[in-house]
């Protein structure tokens, strides 16, 4: 089984389902609700998940909220922050590139 990082806040269980060790976060998001994410322990899943948590990180700073939504100039879709503009964008219009080009398409 892969090592967990020393500072991971969380628990290994077994998830008799899958019939894999999983990792369950506890540490509380930055709205104050436990996170509660599982995830399978391999590679380096949980180190990835931790950066989430860190206010400083590269995704913490996309996960600021827009000052309203904006809707996607080729669906329509309601887009909140720049995660999920990203994410929004790789995954219903297979967009492939830099993220800079998403973000300068909307002027964020």
């Amino acid at each position: 089984m892969p090592l967990i990082p020393q500072s991971a806040e969380g628990t290994v269980y077994f998830d008799r389902k899958t019939r894999t060790h999983r990792w369950r976060c506890e540490k509380t998001k930055a709205n104050g609700t436990p996170c509660g994410a599982s995830l399978k322990i391999s590679g380096t899943n949980v180190a990835s998940h931790e950066k989430m948590h860190n206010p400083n990180s590269a995704n913490s700073q996309r996960q600021v909220s827009l000052r309203w939504p904006i809707p996607c100039k080729e669906c329509g879709g309601r887009l909140t922050n720049k995660n999920q503009m990203l994410k929004h964008y790789y995954r219903k219009h297979e967009h492939r590139g830099s993220q800079e080009k998403v973000f300068s398409k909307y002027g964020v």
